[in-house]
């Protein structure tokens, strides 16, 4: 139960370096603050799966990316209003995240079912709005070809499009092929909005909503023809 209340080192720690990042912006302090929030959430992480690790290692994985992507997109917050919400509901939700896996493996009797697929889903769109964002800014405050930030884009998308599937419960290898074309889909898109003249906020929003809708209109199809399946070969 004591291990419950070490959920909120790093919830916390994003919220103090960030803050101090706020008023005391030093590149080397970004560095230092962002390795160590990397460092404390990856065996946070492992310690909370511990010998489970073989069926939950993708969430090690999403921790890492949610903790990277949301710390640098802070970056591109220039807004005092906006910093300070967005760090205070990202770290609310990044609590909460660790908190329903904190249930679901040690108080299943707490665990509210599809709870780690809820959040998943919001803190995966949150993740890739970052994230796009951030790839859609590089060419914009670094004189960076945008064409070098497809493929990046391309292995979020697969990436999180795996993980979702894989939280989903659903079977993942025979999905790949499946997996590849939305994250192929999504990476045209991607590609059309960076020749358009849209703010990279609104470029990152715009594709983290396909991102989502793409994903759902595919897994409700997908529940939807179960039955007939079912039904099919029970005749």
């Amino acid at each position: 139960m004591k291990f419950k209340y070490f959920l909120l080192i790093s919830p916390i720690l994003s919220f103090i370096f960030f803050e101090i990042l706020f008023f005391f912006s030093r590149i080397y302090l970004l560095l230092i603050f962002i390795t160590v929030l990397l460092i404390i959430n990856a065996i946070l992480l492992f310690i909370l799966i511990g010998e489970q690790i073989g069926n939950f290692w993708p969430i090690i994985i999403q921790g890492i990316l949610l903790v990277l992507g949301n710390s640098l997109f802070l970056l591109l917050l220039s807004q005092t209003i906006f910093y300070h919400l967005f760090l205070i509901i990202f770290n609310f939700l990044y609590w909460l995240f660790l908190d329903t896996i904190y249930n679901l493996l040690y108080r299943p009797r707490l665990y509210q079912p599809y709870s780690l697929e809820k959040i998943s889903y919001w803190l995966t769109f949150i993740n890739l709005f970052c994230f796009a964002a951030e790839l859609n800014a590089l060419p914009i405050f670094y004189n960076l070809l945008f064409q070098l930030t497809l493929l990046p884009f391309f292995i979020l998308c697969f990436w999180f499009y795996f993980y979702l599937l894989r939280i989903n419960k659903l079977e993942i290898w025979s999905k790949l092929e499946t997996i590849l074309i939305f994250s192929l889909i999504l990476t045209e898109f991607y590609f059309v909005f960076n020749l358009l003249p849209l703010n990279f906020h609104l470029t990152g929003l715009i594709l983290a909503s396909l991102y989502v809708i793409i994903l759902k209109v595919w897994l409700f199809k997908k529940r939807s023809m179960l039955p007939i399946v079912t039904n099919r070969q029970k005749k």
